[in-house]
């Protein structure tokens, strides 16, 4: 069995203990919910509990780093970047565990002192992967990556748990970007499902609200 296989194995282990982890300290709920994007959901998707739990905390970056020196890591990738506001703490973590620098963008361009739309040390020419926890209609990945571009940094991957399929990818992989999405929402409420985690209506509530949606 080759290495990559071997992956995709310790992989799919990994995303079933992750879903159970996640739904069982209510990252993953099951309801009525307004998206930032205006639409109505019936799940919600929230890693900002993550470092409440430290241990699966650890658990979770441990997965990110596997998935990061199995599927993106090349030598020119010299920065991780945080999108805010989950993917900060996040790439707090797995930065030190890869002796990585890192770097977080703000969103919004401070109106005082420096004006910085990205905090740390980064410079023109640099390489880097940017580090989410879930990615809804992608807004905040496709602002990041103009505003790096301004700066002349490269954007080499994107990294995220959890992906509602609800964006775009297109433009990035057109662009020779990575994306890596740990965990898709068909695979996180097929394995739940699986588990006997959710009732039958509401699965039925779930699959309907993702057949209406444009997945990609």
């Amino acid at each position: 069995m080759s290495n990559y296989e071997l992956w995709n194995q310790e992989k799919e282990i990994f995303k079933k203990e992750m879903s159970f982890t996640l739904f069982k300290i209510g990252a993953i709920k099951i309801g009525k919910f307004k998206l930032t994007s205006g639409k109505e959901s019936p799940y919600y998707m929230d890693l900002r509990v993550l470092p409440s739990y430290p241990k699966i905390f650890d658990r979770v970056t441990d997965l990110y780093v596997r998935c990061f020196e199995e599927e993106i890591k090349g030598e020119e990738i010299n920065r991780i970047v945080g999108i805010p506001t989950a993917g900060i703490p996040l790439a707090t973590l797995i930065s030190q565990k890869m002796d990585m620098p890192m770097v977080y963008y703000r969103g919004k361009r401070k109106e005082h002192g420096t004006g910085k739309i990205v905090e740390g040390e980064i410079e023109e020419g640099d390489h880097v992967v940017l580090i989410d926890d879930v990615i809804t209609t992608g807004k905040s990945i496709l602002n990041c990556f103009f505003d790096l571009k301004e700066l002349g940094v490269l954007v080499e991957g994107i990294l995220c748990l959890l992906d509602r399929e609800e964006w775009d990818k297109n433009f990035f992989r057109e662009n020779g970007i990575k994306v890596i999405e740990i965990i898709k929402s068909k695979e996180l409420f097929r394995m739940l499902g699986e588990m006997n985690l959710l009732k039958k209506e509401e699965l039925e509530k779930i699959y309907d609200y993702m057949s209406a949606q444009s997945f990609r």
